[in-house]
């Protein structure tokens, strides 16, 4: 499978680029047909949050977890959680 080893970095480069180039395919343009662009076929006119389900979600919080693109951590929403 392997034939010597090798230690150069260039030659470790070239050896990974040579497997993975047999790995990927390139695929000829036009041999799969275009998905049709499908628009939604309900508009969603009115979202209602209760508080309650807003707590419930909040309790059951992962606080181990990174925090999100919001930049707050869910141990901080746990602990606002009732004020």
């Amino acid at each position: 499978m392997f034939q010597k080893r090798n230690t150069a970095d260039d030659n470790k480069a070239s050896v990974l680029g040579d497997f993975f180039a047999d790995v990927y395919t390139c695929e000829p343009v036009g041999e799969f047909n275009e998905l049709p662009y499908r628009y939604p076929t309900t508009a969603c006119n009115e979202v209602i949050f209760s508080e309650e389900i807003i707590v419930e979600k909040l309790h059951n919080i992962k606080i181990n977890k990174s925090a999100g693109p919001d930049m707050l951590y869910p141990r901080i929403l746990l602990e606002v959680r009732v004020s």
